[in-house]
Order: structure tokens, then sequence, then C-alpha cells
């Protein structure tokens, strides 16, 4: 089986929506969801909580 991953080609121009999901409590029970908005820059990203990008 391959398990190879290609990176796929990001566009500076776009902004990107990341969701990051977090155990609230150790078993599971409740699944908190967290939805981030991203920028990115020439050698980094920035992240942001609110798609107008203030904060």
């Amino acid at each position: 089986m391959d398990r190879s991953y290609i990176m796929p080609k990001l566009n500076r121009n776009k902004l990107y929506i990341a969701h990051l999901f977090k155990s609230v409590d150790e078993g599971y029970p409740d699944i908190e969801r967290i939805e981030y908005f991203v920028k990115l820059g020439k050698t980094y990203c920035e992240f942001y909580t609110d798609p107008d990008l203030q904060e």
C-alpha cells in the first residue's frame, strides 16, 4: 500500500477554512469543533477566528 502524500498547491489569494476537532473530556463524549480562517503569507500563514480577518 502506497502511503505517500502529495501536498496540494495552495493559492495565496484565497482564504482557507480549517476545522480543529478537540475532545472536551478524556472519554471523548463531547467533541468541540473550532473553525479558523487561514490566510497564507509568503513563508508563513495567519489564523483568524472571524471571516473579516480581525481577530
